[in-house]
């Protein structure tokens, strides 16, 4: 369903310009297949460009980053002030809220020797179980059936993402990546992190997002 927010508009070069902040987006074109999904990122603020007039959709996602979002997307929930749960995260991190924050959610855990390793690319099955944990902390409906068995690679998923598969899965959050596969192992590019957001949003409706 096509977002009907007035605040997108197409430009004379197909590319895609948002209102809410004046900027025209020249690396989006409008009609990409993730182009609906970078226009609701970019107008609620769930995720910015990371250089002037650039949104870089094909650039993988990082723990920091996905943990970013999923902070924004909870309405920047603040963490406990005596927090520090990670030990290469200080104050001075753009992330850092959202790092610990996400630890007391238990969306997400501390590496060997209590690292965060914000840098991390993430897998697919890394990303769809951090935003399973985050519907479990919600209180998202979470059930879902069996469904994985027409994914040739199944047996391929980490046994603690299966769960987080199938209900990432049945609500339509992910798809295959055709032929087949999910593709657990792969990496996850900002343009398909925007359609993961746009179809969490469509589907259970949590956007919390406050001005920051």
């Amino acid at each position: 369903m096509k977002d009907k927010n007035k605040n997108t508009n197409k430009n004379k070069n197909n590319s895609i310009y948002i209102e809410n902040n004046g900027i025209n987006y020249i690396d989006v074109i409008t009609g990409a297949w993730y182009s609906e999904g970078v226009e609701f990122v970019l107008k609620t603020g769930l995720m910015n460009g990371t250089a002037k007039n650039q949104f870089s959709p094909q650039l993988n996602i990082t723990r920091a980053m996905l943990i970013t979002i999923l902070h924004r997307y909870a309405g920047l929930e603040a963490p406990s002030k005596t927090s520090h749960y990670f030990t290469d995260i200080n104050e001075k991190n753009w992330y850092s809220d959202a790092a610990h924050w996400g630890k007391e959610q238990n969306i997400i855990d501390a590496f060997r020797g209590g690292k965060f390793f914000g840098d991390k690319i993430l897998t697919r099955e890394e990303l769809v179980l951090m935003i399973y944990r985050f519907a479990v902390a919600k209180n998202l409906q979470i059930y879902a059936s069996d469904n994985l068995m027409a994914y040739s690679d199944v047996n391929e998923i980490a046994p603690e993402a299966v769960k987080a598969f199938n209900w990432a899965v049945a609500n339509g959050i992910v798809n295959g990546t055709g032929n087949g596969l999910l593709s657990p192992k792969a990496t996850t590019t900002r343009a398909e992190v925007a359609i993961i957001f746009m179809r969490l949003n469509q589907k259970f409706g949590y956007l919390k997002l406050k001005k920051y």
